[in-house]
């Protein structure tokens, strides 16, 4: 993933975001909607044990060159790579299930650019995934 600036600086990063859930074994799913992300507080945000934490940290390891907090400089390219998550660092009361994250964000009130990510997170044994083989973490 490639964010490029402009011209002038961002000072402002938010992200509008829904996350779906399902749990494996179970037919209910689970919909946040409109979670706000001011992503100038995450590039600061601790190491405690959260969902949060766990993306933060997936995040600042594939960055490249990204800015440990805002601005974002102009006419910079930043970029993410080989995105990974480290399950050792997920929370432990966090059942296995789907997900599906929509993300829009905006750089100083412009949208700049829409994500989506889908997954499962299960242990390697157990596919909750649906599709046949196994689920690498």
């Amino acid at each position: 993933m490639h964010l490029t600036t402009n011209d002038e600086e961002i000072h402002k990063m938010i992200g509008v975001t829904e996350v779906i859930l399902t749990i494996h074994g179970r037919d209910s799913v689970m919909r946040y909607n409109n979670i706000r992300l001011d992503i100038c507080k995450l590039l600061s945000f601790s190491a405690r044990r959260s969902i949060l934490a766990f993306f933060y940290q997936s995040i600042r390891r594939a960055a490249i060159n990204f800015p440990k907090r805002c601005p974002f400089k102009t006419n910079t390219t930043y970029t993410l790579k080989q995105m990974s998550f480290d399950v050792n660092v997920f929370p432990f009361y966090v059942p296995e299930y789907n997900f599906t994250f929509i993300g829009h964000f905006f750089a100083n009130d412009v949208l700049t650019m829409d994500v989506k990510v889908t997954g499962a997170l299960c242990k390697k044994t157990n596919n909750c995934s649906g599709a046949v083989g196994e689920l690498q973490p």
